[in-house]
């Protein structure tokens, strides 16, 4: 370009971004192609020719299709002024982004940067909900560490104690130093506290059972009346021992049923002996058959302790009681109530336990499909 704006050459890139072919741009005015006062471009080839560096300005040119072109300018002389030429001025053009262009590509930056952002912060609570579950895991963990350790614990006071009692009676009736009647009384603490072993035993074997998938039901047509009353005498006994009135109300019509006769019987046997053990004396266990619709219902009811509405929940879990330490007024494994769930599901059924709260007696509802 000459000092006074006359155009010599041009390149393709600059026909290509005007529109227009260096034939008809070649010849042409730098005052001809653009939209700037002529003032502004006067003082810029002045500036360009008179600086020994690059200029930088702005220059908004007209395209072929008659739209204006917003240029960066970098100009140069690359021939100084002199009385013989005049000045030959480099001019680099690079085209600048219109207001709408700008702000689509700052609405796509902005669209990006949220992406990112939204990105983190589903990996943030990812990260945090990682976390949590961790913590979990880890206090139930540890929670089934105590668990144990506590069931190990009372187990091993459990078996103890009519180990204890069977052992120091066997010493005493070797001694040979009673008569008939304490004889007789050491014979009976015996078979007892045998019996009370053997149960504990039983309850530990079934629960291995059931954990491992090997608990199975001989299930048949049975009437549910004799085996409620074959629990019932076996612990009137202990309920007579405490003078507790032992209720029932035992509907015929509600049998027969499909079941296993035996585990149906170890089911009402624990939820009695359970009500029998926690109440009082003088209290009241009350046992009801009754059929409805399409399901028979036992309830065991009783006066007794109750339980609390915070362990109300875990009832039915194994290694869980309500006092796990070994001073606890009543034995016992903890382990009845779940042997009980579980096979009052191996039937099919449900059971359900419910009380008002400590010291407000409890009930126990099994149902069976009919």
């Amino acid at each position: 370009m000459a000092q006074k704006g006359q155009i010599l050459a041009v390149n393709p890139s600059f026909s290509k971004l005007l529109g227009l072919s260096p034939q008809i741009v070649q010849g042409k005015t730098l005052f001809e192609l653009v939209t700037n006062p002529p003032h502004q471009v006067k003082q810029y080839l002045r500036n360009c020719s008179s600086s020994g560096e690059m200029v930088i300005g702005a220059l908004a040119w007209t395209t072929n299709n008659g739209e204006t072109c917003l240029c960066r300018c970098e100009g140069a002389t690359v021939r100084p002024s002199s009385p013989e030429f005049p000045a030959l001025i480099l001019l680099r053009l690079k085209q600048r982004e219109s207001a709408s262009t700008r702000f689509i590509l700052l609405n796509k930056k902005i669209d990006e940067l949220a992406k990112e952002i939204r990105l983190r912060q589903q990996l943030e609570e990812e990260r945090a909900k990682l976390l949590v579950q961790e913590q979990k895991a880890r206090a139930e963990a540890e929670k089934m560490n105590r668990l144990k350790d506590e069931f190990l614990s009372t187990i091993s006071h459990e078996l103890r104690t009519p180990l204890n009692a069977i052992l120091g009676w066997s010493g005493i009736l070797q001694s040979k130093n009673l008569d008939e009647a304490g004889l007789n009384r050491g014979l009976q603490i015996i078979e007892r506290n045998a019996i009370s072993q053997a149960h504990l035993i039983d309850d530990l074997l079934d629960v291995s059972r059931i954990i491992t998938g090997k608990m199975r039901l001989q299930i048949r047509a049975m009437e549910l009346l004799p085996v409620i009353k074959a629990a019932i005498d076996t612990l009137k006994p202990a309920a007579d021992a405490k003078n507790i009135r032992l209720q029932s109300a035992l509907d015929p019509a509600a049998s027969p049923i499909l079941g296993d006769s035996e585990r149906l019987q170890q089911i009402v046997w624990n939820l009695l002996s359970n009500a029998v053990k926690f109440t009082p004396k003088q209290g009241e266990v009350t046992i009801v058959l009754q059929r409805i619709n399409s399901h028979v219902e036992i309830v065991v009811a009783d006066t007794g302790q109750g339980i609390s509405a915070e362990f109300l929940p875990y009832v039915f879990e194994r290694f869980r009681q309500a006092n796990s330490s070994t001073s606890r007024s009543f034995g016992g494994l903890g382990l009845g109530l779940a042997i009980v769930r579980q096979l009052v599901e191996l039937h099919g059924g449900t059971v359900q336990a419910e009380s008002r709260g400590e010291g407000q007696g409890a009930t126990f509802t099994v149902k069976l499909p009919c």
